[in-house]
């Protein structure tokens, strides 16, 4: 009592799903940016102004605890 799945209402479920409008391509390019841009300034912003003493200390520091 297996029933073959019909294919037609597959692929239309699936045309169904890719198809996005461009308002909604445009809508989840931006959050993309915004989720993953903010944190990438940030973290340059806060590499480009560390100083190379702290670094040393840093480094000092993990090379006495280890």
């Amino acid at each position: 009592m297996i029933n073959e799945p019909e294919f037609i209402e597959i692929i239309n479920n699936s045309f169904t799903i890719a198809d996005k409008s461009l308002v909604n391509i445009i809508i989840s390019e931006i959050f993309r940016n915004i989720n993953f841009g903010i944190p990438l300034v940030i973290g340059l912003h806060l590499i480009y102004n560390t100083d190379e003493n702290d670094l040393n200390k840093l480094t000092n520091e993990k090379q006495n605890v280890a």
